[in-house]
């Protein structure tokens, strides 16, 4: 079987020769160890980096799958590159000096009197009418959250031209949830569920809308499917009958649109997850992959499966922290067996981790992960 055979024959529940191998590898982290780029080259450079970034890491370690990412903001442009033993600066052309912080991946001004507005972070919003909604649709534009993959960039174009027959290729996007979550601040976002309900619906509503035509975009450039995201819709910091209200049906709209596409979708979802596993039960994804047990939620493999049954397609929860990170070798192969003794003895599983791979990750434990599952997860 090619990788893109045994991928799509775990997402439609059936048993492929062995366990495909699909883990999270989220933006710069552990990326750059991988391949050798540096973090602020990720971040901050040439947009059209992306190629060779998501290029290397498959020439490095032979997933079965490409979850495209976008690098490169094109801030590095016109700014002078200083190595000042291990300190990184870059100057722009007036003079004024930034210093990345490796620790933390973050971009300073040298003298540390503001951020540059690359960095900006997400900040709480007062958001009082369908007007104020309005505005700060507009102030964010079409494109909000524009890391999200969707085949419009001519650099994805070429990683599918030479992968696309071979390999699973996945695209990105963020649930209306928590796009509206990112777009209000955390705070706002949940005083606006108990308080001004119909107004966060509204938004997300919209922002649904906004990433109909990225489905249709993945679809045109030939991506095999599409990772949607959902980082806080969570029983650690919503209730079910808020699940049921504010993140549920724009999760289900979102899946059905990339399904009328053509597009395979893999569901990623963090946190608390077991009190909502019924219900998601009727989103209709291809493969669900959750987080590993954390901030007191189990998160059981087993569980998952017993719940949601021998045909839905389940991504393991390898756990990237302490067993991935540091285990030793029989510490991984007993964490490797456990996945699939738990979800995937029957097939419908791909080995997947709960969160994307730490980055101080040594190259040859996510190496010795691979082998390991491929020897334990064979199917003939």
């Amino acid at each position: 079987m090619t990788a893109k055979e045994r991928m799509c024959t775990a997402l439609a529940g059936g048993k492929p020769d062995r366990a495909p191998v699909a883990p999270f590898v989220w933006g710069a982290e552990y990326r750059w160890r991988a391949i050798g780029m540096e973090i602020w080259e990720l971040l901050y450079g040439d947009p059209e980096i992306s190629f060779e970034a998501n290029d290397r890491l498959q020439q490095r370690h032979a997933f079965d799958w490409m979850f495209v990412q976008r690098f490169g903001n094109g801030w590095l442009k016109d700014k002078r590159v200083e190595q000042r033993g291990a300190r990184t600066f870059f100057i722009d052309p007036a003079g004024v000096e930034y210093e990345f912080l490796k620790d933390g991946h973050q971009l300073v001004r040298a003298d540390r009197s503001a951020f540059p507005a690359a960095n900006a972070g997400i900040v709480d919003r007062d958001i009082r009418s369908r007007g104020d909604v309005d505005a700060l649709l507009e102030a964010l534009g079409r494109d909000f959250y524009a890391n999200s993959t969707s085949g419009d960039q001519g650099w994805e174009r070429r990683l599918i031209e030479r992968y696309g027959d071979s390999l699973f290729m996945s695209a990105e996007q963020i649930s209306p949830f928590v796009d509206a979550c990112y777009a209000l601040g955390f705070e706002t976002s949940m005083m606006m569920l108990i308080e001004r309900p119909e107004l966060f619906t509204y938004l997300a509503e919209t922002l649904l809308e906004y990433s109909l035509p990225r489905y249709a975009e993945a679809a045109r450039a030939g991506y095999d499917g599409i990772l949607i995201v959902e980082s806080w819709a969570s029983a650690d910091i919503i209730s079910p009958r808020q699940y049921a209200q504010f993140a549920f049906p724009y999760q289900k709209a979102a899946i059905a649109a990339a399904h009328a596409q053509g597009l395979k979708v893999v569901f990623y979802t963090t946190g608390a997850i077991m009190p909502f596993l019924e219900q998601m039960r009727g989103l209709g994804m291809d493969a669900l992959t959750v987080e590993e047990g954390r901030k007191g939620a189990p998160n059981d493999i087993a569980e998952i499966r017993r719940v949601l049954g021998p045909e839905q397609c389940l991504f393991g929860n390898f756990d990237v922290e302490q067993t991935l990170l540091r285990g030793s070798r029989d510490e991984m192969r007993a964490e490797v067996l456990r996945q699939i003794e738990g979800a995937g003895r029957d097939g419908a599983f791909v080995m997947g981790t709960g969160s994307p791979i730490c980055d101080d990750t040594p190259p040859e434990q996510v190496d010795l992960w691979i082998e390991l599952t491929h020897e334990l997860g064979a199917y003939d």
